[in-house]
């Protein structure tokens, strides 16, 4: 390389490589054809950089080994392979959180319900039936309610006098 060519701009070259490759939009193409007509010295880097590539063609082909295919299948696969294994650990996690979080959100909500309600206060009825509580080995031995029940009638015994 000469002097002159040393000097160009590393953009230039960039955009002379894309022009040769066809890369370049319209726009950016007319720019660099203007430069080829206004500058000997791009159009002779044009001209290096087009030997280049057609010395490129002589070079000798890389070969990949016969098996290669087959070795880059099998290792795609096993990488597939523990992705999804690992895409179905990261769901199975997943669901784990939210049912923990279900469960958790129940017990709280059970205790404060729990917490928060008022002790309830028995009824009248419940209270009178707490007060005969030392009778009630005797209501455990009548057949029925409807027995106790007509105890509980004044026409039964008679009027108290």
């Amino acid at each position: 390389m000469n002097e002159a060519t040393e000097n160009l701009d590393d953009d230039v070259r960039q955009k002379l490589v894309a022009y040769l490759d066809g890369e370049l939009d319209q726009e950016t193409a007319r720019e660099v054809e203007a430069q080829l007509t206004g500058s000997a010295t791009v159009r002779q880097e044009l001209e290096t950089l087009k030997k280049t590539w057609e010395l490129l063609d002589f070079l000798p082909k890389p070969q990949a080994p016969e098996n290669f295919s087959q070795r880059t299948m099998t290792r795609l696969s096993a990488v597939k392979q523990s992705a999804l294994v690992r895409q179905r650990r990261v769901q199975w996690m997943g669901r784990m959180s939210w049912a923990a979080g279900l469960g958790l959100i129940g017990v709280l909500s059970a205790w404060v319900a729990y917490r928060v309600t008022p002790a309830s206060t028995p009824a009248p009825q419940e209270l009178q039936v707490l007060e005969y509580r030392s009778y009630w080995p005797y209501f455990l031995q009548a057949d029925n309610v409807n027995f106790l029940r007509d105890l509980d009638q004044p026409d039964l015994f008679g009027e108290d006098s």
